[in-house]
């Protein structure tokens, strides 16, 4: 029976293993002074609103509103900077969640830092 027993645990203890990896987010570290936006969802930056869309491997693209006129929008990569309506912004990191989700329910997030010129 002592066999069988510590058969047993070694399981109990590789499931809890899997488990605990399966667990773990993948996300990078939010960058000091950077704004994390989840995709599609607008933020307030400075006096303006940014979105984060189309977040898809190294790059996103970003869509700012100032309340004067339509939105502009740009594609940019992780380590570009981009102005958009007189505003500059790095996209510094991006965390592409890939698994499937209802429309509005995407945990993909984009690093943006607000650049002064």
């Amino acid at each position: 029976m002592p066999a069988r027993r510590s058969t047993t645990v070694l399981s109990a203890v590789g499931l809890a293993a899997v488990l605990a990896l399966a667990g773990c987010d993948d996300a990078p570290e939010r960058p000091e002074g950077a704004v994390e936006l989840r995709e599609n969802q607008p933020a307030s930056v400075g006096d303006v609103r940014l979105v984060a869309s189309n977040i898809w491997d190294d790059s996103a693209v970003l869509v700012v509103a100032d309340g004067d006129g339509p939105a502009d929008n740009a594609g940019v990569e992780v380590g570009e900077r981009v102005t958009i309506k007189g505003h500059t912004f790095e996209l510094v990191s991006i965390y592409e969640d890939t698994s499937d989700a209802p429309p509005g329910g995407s945990r993909s997030y984009a690093w943006v830092l607000p650049v002064d010129d």
